[in-house]
């Protein structure tokens, strides 16, 4: 639990997802973090976990009653997690979430060797860049499968 001993008050957002390629779902659970972005293969970037609870360190507000959000996935799928420093770069939040939803919804981006790199060039375009960015990118390229040993 995150906690402030002093008089100032401290908090933070964490996104956690788990990926169960048996399953073929994407489980998520945020606490105040964006993402991830999903293209299905339907031609537009969604974001399917919109439900995003309190920061760590608020918690004490209110009370805690964020639950997981789960999505199915197929072959095609792809998922972008990133932190807020991608969205925040140049403090217009919109342009920057439109311009992640259009970098995602290219083909070349999604197939590319390095879809990570190549969304955060699509979303950075100028100078004077100064929060953290994390960008990881999720691919189905096959049909995902657990291997059982024989």
């Amino acid at each position: 639990m995150l906690r402030s001993e002093g008089d100032e008050e401290f908090f933070t957002t964490a996104l956690v997802a788990l990926i169960d390629p048996s399953r073929q779902t994407l489980c998520c659970a945020s606490a105040g973090h964006p993402g991830p972005l999903v293209w299905m293969g339907t031609g537009e970037a969604i974001d399917p976990f919109g439900e995003r609870g309190l920061p760590l360190g608020l918690r004490d507000i209110a009370p805690a009653l964020q639950t997981s959000q789960t999505l199915n996935v197929h072959a095609a799928a792809f998922a972008a997690f990133f932190t807020d420093g991608l969205l925040e770069w140049n403090r217009d939040i919109a342009s920057s979430w439109s311009a992640l939803h259009q970098a995602i919804e290219q083909q070349a981006v999604r197939e590319g060797a390095h879809p990570a790199k190549m969304l955060r060039d699509a979303v950075i375009t100028g100078p004077g860049h100064q929060d953290d960015v994390a960008v990881l990118t999720v691919r189905w390229d096959v049909e995902m499968r657990v291997r059982r040993p024989r």
